[in-house]
């Protein structure tokens, strides 16, 4: 009987925490301030857009923001988006500084940084883990998990 009682906890137990375990990520948002002229993004401009391909979206000139390399949502972005580590990353960008003379995004610390600097103007774009939004933003895609 005690065998029995020990096999349906571990179960409970296995089952308690896979559930918390898939849902210990929020969605990621690609977001910019309210009045932006972007209405949407799809997955794939957000990968040509992060990554330096594309500049515009509907005929508007957007700039982006990037977190600090040690942010786990830049992590997931990067991972979700492009499919690359953060070694792939800083080579894709080592090779295009060289090939073509384009940077990559600026980089701020965190949601709440990203979110003040795409307010300050009208095309800026960001990403953020979406427990940080707030009013004054337009969610412009989701990365889900």
């Amino acid at each position: 009987m005690k065998t029995n009682i020990h096999i349906i906890a571990l179960k409970v137990a296995f089952l308690i925490g896979f559930v918390v375990s898939s849902d210990s990520y929020a969605d990621i948002w690609v977001v910019s301030s309210s009045n932006s002229n972007i209405v949407s993004l799809s997955k794939e401009q957000c990968q040509f857009i992060w990554l330096g391909e594309l500049d515009a979206v509907d005929g508007y000139r957007v700039i982006v923001a990037d977190q600090f390399t040690s942010s786990k949502v830049r992590t997931r972005f990067y991972w979700l988006v492009a499919r690359m580590d953060q070694e792939e990353l800083r080579a894709h960008w080592a090779k295009k500084v060289f090939t073509s003379g384009r940077f990559p995004p600026e980089s701020v610390s965190d949601d709440f940084a990203v979110i003040e600097w795409v307010k300050k103007e009208k095309n800026r774009l960001g990403y953020i883990d979406s427990k940080s939004y707030i009013d004054g933003l337009k969610v412009l895609y989701v990365i889900k998990e």
